[in-house]
C-alpha cells in the first residue's frame, strides 16, 4: 500500500512538471485541459500522500 501512494505522488509531480514545461506558464494558452491535468496531478499527489500517511498510521497500531 505504501508503494502505491509513492507511485501516485511521483506521477502527480511528473504531471505538474510536464504541464509547466508544455504551457510555459502563458496565461492566454492556459486552457481548461491543462488545468484539468494539473488538477489530476495534484489530486493524485494528495491521494498518494494520504495513502502513505494512512499506511504509516496502521503500522503503528
Amino acid at each position: 500500500m505504501k508503494w502505491l501512494g509513492t507511485i501516485l505522488w511521483i506521477i502527480g509531480l511528473l504531471g505538474i512538471s510536464y504541464i509547466v514545461s508544455e504551457v510555459n506558464i502563458d496565461v492566454t494558452e492556459f486552457t481548461t485541459f491543462p488545468l484539468f491535468i494539473l488538477w489530476c496531478g495534484l489530486t493524485m499527489g494528495l491521494g498518494g500522500f494520504l495513502i502513505n500517511s494512512g499506511s504509516k498510521h496502521k503500522e503503528e497500531k
